[in-house]
């Protein structure tokens, strides 16, 4: 077995980052030169009037001027954030470590619990049945010693067996409960009727980008889009 102490802390250090920006404030002023082009691009977009061939230049020329715009923020943002979040992706990682193991535990553990509850469940069947049993045969023969008696017959009850308890709690406040709920698989998908069905929206337009024109249920429609390449 793996000594998660040894594995963990018995690592030598690694230096640690240069003065990471640690709030917004921090990384503001690196944008501040943006500010200004970006309004007065979201301006410009706004009331420009796409009438003539001379605005649609303009406009193709501001629409890919904001592209590259958004490239160069993107670029920035990564570059003021690497650091910071190599720092959560090690911490991250570290804390996995631990987490993995307690989630196979916990997992291990609720199936040793559910199992056991099972068995009391089958037990607690078997008793109810064998007393169901038991309570006919006594009413049988009630029933025939009072028809010899010419007497009505009274009603053998059958006991009730009760269930387990459902919750389990510790003196330490930790609660465990079981969950019942109906679940379903399909076994032939040739038999499951229409309405169960959902269309699978991505062979439909894999089909209709090979040039499929018609599948019946569906619309298939030419969308007109704008794209900017810069």
């Amino acid at each position: 077995m793996i000594d998660m102490s040894k594995a963990l802390f018995d690592q030598p250090e690694e230096p640690q980052p240069s003065s990471v920006p640690m709030t917004l404030e921090d990384i503001k002023p690196q944008f501040k030169t943006y500010i200004g082009l970006v309004q007065d691009m979201a301006r410009e977009a706004d009331t420009i009037n796409v009438d003539c061939p001379d605005a649609q230049t303009s406009a193709v020329e501001l629409g890919g001027s904001a592209k590259r715009l958004i490239k160069n923020i993107e670029a920035k943002r990564e570059e003021v954030t690497s650091e910071a979040r190599q720092f959560v992706s090690s911490v991250n990682s570290f804390c996995k470590i631990f987490t993995e193991k307690l989630k196979h535990a916990t997992n291990v553990l609720e199936g040793k619990l559910t199992t056991y509850r099972t068995m009391q469940e089958l037990e607690r069947r078997k008793q109810e049945e064998a007393a169901r049993k038991a309570t006919e045969e006594l009413q049988k023969r009630l029933n025939e010693e009072a028809k010899e008696a010419g007497v009505e017959a009274p009603i053998a009850v059958t006991p009730i067996m009760p269930e387990a308890k459902p919750t389990v709690k510790t003196e330490t406040g930790v609660t465990a409960y079981g969950r019942k709920k109906w679940k379903a698989d399909i076994v032939d998908e040739a038999q499951v009727p229409r309405e169960y069905c959902s269309s699978d929206m991505k062979k439909i337009n894999a089909a209709v980008k090979g040039g499929i024109r018609s599948i019946p249920g569906v619309k298939i429609f030419e969308d007109s889009t704008t794209v900017f390449r810069t």
